[in-house]
């Protein structure tokens, strides 16, 4: 089934593949030469060799689940599921590259799903941010599930992927909490709506995935209400509290609703993991605003302090460099000024017409002598 449909593609040196965030129809095995790989979050580049496989993304495998849709006695936002998109950037090396093209759709569907995992459980384990990749280091990573398949990409083939635009609503408040999220590139922002005449949002956090797979503020996964009900069997699921809208284009890992119980099952305990992380970071939060509350005090409070505080000592240190700075030009003043008297004095009388260019030289000589010395 699968021989049939092979073909050979070379490539270039210095060529590209295919690019980061294209959709892919084939993956590929390097035959010959080599080919330089640039992560989509902006890691390091990787040069891969002959017998290498990449451009697995185009065996991901959508799963459209009917209950990742709000219910409709509310104003459902749906998250449509999707391809997942290439993550990197492919480019052939100085010799070139000789590949081996698999298309998708000669593949059977049993290899596409194993692929899957094996491509989502990377995913978790690597640009899912520091507190849920934790979650998964401690819980899965080492431990084998039946068919000597791992946990990891047990969990990893619960998850879909989900591309969303610039300002396009991911979940929006009041609608069922049906589905948990992953961001995996992009950023967003989380706005609760005050019931006043008109209608006002107040924006009350954010969700950054930056270069190297680190979070900037806050953590990267959201929505995690309805999975901790879901762990404490709950028949009915919370609604979200607030709604979060794209910056910009975001790439997302989503467990829909139907996952949830799979989920629970393979990571017991799920809500304590999330309760440990979000005092993890509500203490790395206290820490910057309290950072941040010092500095402002140190740079705009105008009212005296005690000189032993650390306060104090700044603000004595600021005017005793201010103070030099004042002496070292007042110093400078005067030097160029008794080096000016000294040139006009021994020039003696104006310079001749003839000589007015010289003249004028013997004048800045000594000025520029003076500045040296400096």
């Amino acid at each position: 089934q699968i021989v049939p449909g092979l073909c050979i593609r070379k490539v270039e040196r210095y060529s590209t593949l295919y690019r980061d965030g294209s959709l892919g129809v084939s993956m590929y095995v390097v035959l010959h030469g080599s080919v330089a790989l640039k992560s989509f979050d902006g890691g390091s580049v990787v040069n891969v060799g002959v017998g290498a496989c990449l451009g697995e993304e185009a065996y991901w495998c959508v799963h459209e689940a009917s209950d990742t849709k709000a219910s409709s006695s509310t104003s459902a936002v749906s998250i449509k599921l999707q391809q997942l998109m290439r993550l990197s950037d492919a480019t052939a090396g100085a010799l070139g590259a000789t590949l081996l093209a698999i298309p998708r759709e000669t593949v059977p569907q049993p290899l596409l799903w194993d692929v899957h995992r094996r491509v989502a459980a990377r995913l978790l384990a690597e640009h899912s941010g520091k507190l849920f990749s934790s979650i998964i280091y401690s819980t899965l990573v080492g431990r084998m599930g039946t068919n000597d398949v791992s946990m990891l990409e047990t969990v990893g083939g619960l998850f879909q992927f989900s591309h969303v635009t610039t300002d396009q609503v991911i979940c929006k408040q009041g609608d069922y909490a049906n589905a948990f999220f992953i961001m995996l590139r992009g950023s967003a922002r989380a706005l609760v709506w005050l019931p006043t005449k008109p209608r006002r949002a107040i924006h009350v956090g954010s969700i950054k995935a930056i270069e190297g797979g680190r979070e900037e503020s806050g953590s990267r996964y959201f929505g995690e209400a309805g999975l901790i009900a879901a762990s404490k069997d709950r028949s009915e699921l919370p609604v979200r509290t607030a709604s979060i809208v794209a910056d910009e284009p975001c790439h997302l890992l989503v467990l829909p609703r139907s996952n949830y119980a799979a989920f629970n099952r393979l990571l017991p305990g799920v809500d304590e993991h999330f309760a440990h992380a979000k005092a993890i970071q509500e203490e790395l939060n206290q820490t910057k605003r309290a950072s941040a509350q010092t500095v402002e005090k140190i740079f705009s409070s105008d009212e005296p302090t005690p000189e032993g505080s650390a306060i104090g000592k700044h603000k004595k240190w600021e005017k005793f460099q201010e103070m030099r700075a004042k002496e070292k030009r007042e110093n400078r003043r005067l030097q160029l000024q008794g080096a000016a008297s000294k040139s006009s004095t021994s020039s003696g009388a104006a310079p001749t017409a003839a000589g007015h260019k010289w003249g004028k030289l013997r004048t800045v000589a000594p000025l520029i002598g003076a500045g040296s010395h400096t």
